[in-house]
Parts: structure tokens; C-alpha cells; sequence
């Protein structure tokens, strides 16, 4: 059974504002006093080389119920179980060898950007929310900016605040689409990624267009305010105007992801419209950072956050997806004969700015039929021949 996620913007009112901020406070006590006793167990586990002694979840959310303050039962008790599960799921992954990336998990801090917390309780009657009441406690509805958009059972229901923004990520079990039947006569597209722009066979989408630029210019004038606070008052920064410049950059941090998100997902979904199997590349992101002269705009590509949205989405409407293989030469390759760039022949590899001979970006020169082809489209057509079986391996 598909689980999908509806991301809304919430809007409550006075009195649920404060409700909200006690259950940030409460999932981030839980949390923190999780984490503590999770270090305690595993110290003690390591000096007594008892498997029974292994902190896990069930442990360590037994001890945090039966230590609980008498404050504590103000609060819904789902918010102290999910808290727990997460840290245990952090946990996992932390000592997953196949995770290379997963940290280690850290004490929340009350002054994060963002806090957040989760209850599997809570339900939705139109366009309100409805969350889980402790005992004694009588809560207002939450009016939501949009209707639930898909229809099941409600398993989670992440609270999250960004700035002075509340929203609500709805997890919702859906029930199982249906697939459609392949054929061998594939509708087949492809998607070359770019530092600034992604390119497929019907359009092309900017990633970095002019309200972005405008966007980033402001983050690094808030930067430099907040460096120059700092380093003239290193012990007493947090003035009020320190909070407020810090206000409005975590503000304009937000609207960056939100746009960022909004051009992916329209983009996204013109073009699973138009096919039925689509081909993406697998690139190493991580070596390509590793350029301090585009590592920035690297990191503003986009690339993984482009790759896990069409994954999903080819996923729930059963589409192909094919990831060609990393060294696949999808630059180097013409379309039209097949023959791939060296470094040995004239012109040599190309590259950013072009072969040594042309010198021009936006075209490639095939120094054997003598064909000259757009850049991206010809990587857009070299990874559909990959994926319909017309190249040689």
C-alpha cells in the first residue's frame, strides 16, 4: 500500500499557536532526555559486555514513561512515543554501513530554525486539522489552507515551524494504483541535468532564474550583517537587530526552498505526462563539489532533490525510470554515429566551454560524421538510446 505525504500551511490561532509551542518544547525535552538515556545505556552496555543491557526504543521509552513530570502529562503521550521511534530510527541508520552519510544523532537545540513535532493521533474534517487532546485539554480546530489531497488512512502528522510559518505534513496510506500494461513501444524521455537549467526532448527548465539570483544576493547581504555583529560583539552578539536580520534570512531561506520546490514539481509532472519511461543520469555530486569554482552552483543545481522527486512519482504512477550507469558517455557520445570523444583526438573531450577546437558550449562537434548537434539535446537523445538498448556497451 503507496504512503504519500501532503505538505499544507496551517494557520492557527492564539491560543493553538501556544498550544504548538508546548508540544515543540515537549518533543524536543523528549527527544534530548531520549538521547541522554540512549548514551547511558550504550556506555553501560560497552562496559559490561551484556547483549541484554543494548539500549533500543522499547527501553528507553519505558524509562521516559516512567520518569515522566507531572507537567509532562499536560502533553499528548504520542508525541513522547514518535520522538522516541525517530531517535531510534537515527540510531539505525547511524550504525547502517550502507548510510554512509547518516550522522550521529545530536541534542535539539531551542533555538533551531525549525521545530517540529509528530503524533500518529490526529485527523482531518475538511479543511481543518484536528490533533489529539490530552486529558483535561480541549484544543481549537487548525484551519489548513487546502483540503487533505488524497484519500486513506492517516498514519502520521508532522507540526513543523519555519520562521513564523506553521505547516503540517499529512501521511497518508493510500490505496494501490493501478499499472499500466509496458509494451515494447515505449514513449521514452530523458532528463540531462545542469548547473542552471534541466533539459528534456519538449522543454527546458531554468534553475536558477532571475527571482533566485535576487533571492541568493539578499542571503549573502544578511550574512555579512550577521558576520559583522559577531565579530565586533563575539561574547554579546544577540541584539534585537542580530534576531531580526536573523528573522528575515531564515524568511528568505524558505521562500528559496519553496520556489525551488513549486518549479521542480511542475516540471516534474509535464513531463511523466508525456511518457512512460524516463531516463535519468547518475551523477556523483559529491566529487563534482569538489571544484571550489562551481561548487556553490553545484550545490543550487538541484540534482538530488530532481532524482528523488521523479523516483517517487514514476513509483506511484507506475512508470519506467532507468538511472543510466555513471560512466555511461552521455556528453562525449553522438547521437547520430556513435562515436565517443577522447583525449587523444583533435579538439580532445567536451568539456564546459567546448572542445579545443570550437570552443563553444552550447554544441557538439562529432569529429566523425561531422555533425553538429546541440549539447543537450544530444545528451537528452544519448541516454534514450541507453535506455531503449541502441548503444553498445
Amino acid at each position: 500500500m503507496p504512503v504519500k505525504t501532503h505538505k499544507v500551511r496551517i494557520y492557527p490561532n492564539a491560543k493553538m499557536r501556544c498550544v504548538l509551542e508546548r508540544g515543540f518544547g515537549y518533543n524536543r525535552y523528549c527527544y534530548n532526555r531520549g538521547l541522554e538515556v540512549w548514551q547511558e545505556l550504550y556506555e553501560e552496555f560497552c562496559l559490561m559486555h551484556n547483549k541484554t543491557a543494548k539500549p533500543n526504543e522499547r527501553k528507553v521509552r519505558n524509562i521516559l514513561v516512567n520518569e515522566k513530570p507531572d507537567w509532562a502529562y499536560e502533553q499528548s503521550s504520542r508525541i513522547l512515543q514518535q520522538a522516541v521511534h525517530r531517535l531510534g530510527r537515527a540510531w539505525d541508520n547511524y550504525f547502517n554501513p550502507t548510510m554512509k552519510r547518516a550522522k550521529k544523532p545530536k541534542f535539539k537545540a531551542k533555538h533551531s530554525d525549525k521545530q517540529s513535532f509528530t503524533t500518529d493521533r490526529a485527523r482531518v474534517d475538511g479543511m481543518y486539522l484536528i490533533l489529539d487532546q490530552p486529558r483535561g485539554q480541549h484544543f481549537d480546530r487548525v484551519r489548513m489552507a487546502e483540503p487533505l489531497r488524497f484519500a486513506g488512512d492517516i498514519k502520521t502528522t508532522t507540526i513543523t515551524k519555519r520562521g513564523q510559518r506553521y505547516f503540517a505534513s499529512i501521511t497518508v496510506a493510500t490505496a494501490e494504483m493501478a499499472r499500466p500494461l509496458f509494451t515494447n513501444s515505449y514513449d521514452v524521455d530523458a532528463i540531462d541535468m545542469n548547473i542552471k537549467h534541466l533539459n528534456s526532448t519538449r522543454q527546458t527548465l531554468n534553475t536558477l532564474p532571475d527571482t533566485l539570483e535576487k533571492l541568493y544576493a539578499r542571503v549573502s547581504l544578511y550574512q555579512r550583517v550577521l558576520a559583522h555583529k559577531r565579530a565586533v560583539h563575539p561574547t554579546n552578539f544577540r541584539s534585537a537587530n542580530y534576531c531580526k536580520i536573523r528573522k528575515k534570512l531564515n524568511q528568505t531561506y524558505l521562500n528559496i526552498t519553496n520556489l525551488q520546490q513549486d518549479m521542480l514539481q511542475k516540471f516534474s509532472r509535464s513531463v511523466l505526462d508525456d511518457c512512460q519511461t524516463l531516463v535519468l543520469e547518475d551523477l556523483d555530486v559529491n566529487a563534482m563539489k569538489m571544484n571550489k569554482h562551481l561548487a556553490k552552483n553545484i550545490h543550487r543545481g538541484l540534482f538530488r532533490r530532481c532524482r528523488d522527486i521523479f523516483t517517487y512519482k514514476s513509483e506511484w504512477e507506475g512508470k519506467g525510470l532507468v538511472v543510466a550507469d555513471r560512466y555511461y558517455p552521455s556528453t562525449q557520445r553522438c547521437s547520430n554515429c556513435g562515436h565517443i570523444k577522447t583525449i587523444i583526438e583533435p579538439g580532445g573531450k567536451q568539456t564546459l566551454s567546448g572542445d579545443s577546437i570550437h570552443r563553444q558550449h552550447g554544441r557538439y562537434y562529432c569529429n566523425s560524421c561531422g555533425t553538429v548537434l546541440d549539447r543537450d539535446a544530444n545528451a537528452v537523445q544519448n541516454l534514450i538510446q541507453y535506455a531503449v538498448g541502441l548503444t553498445t556497451e
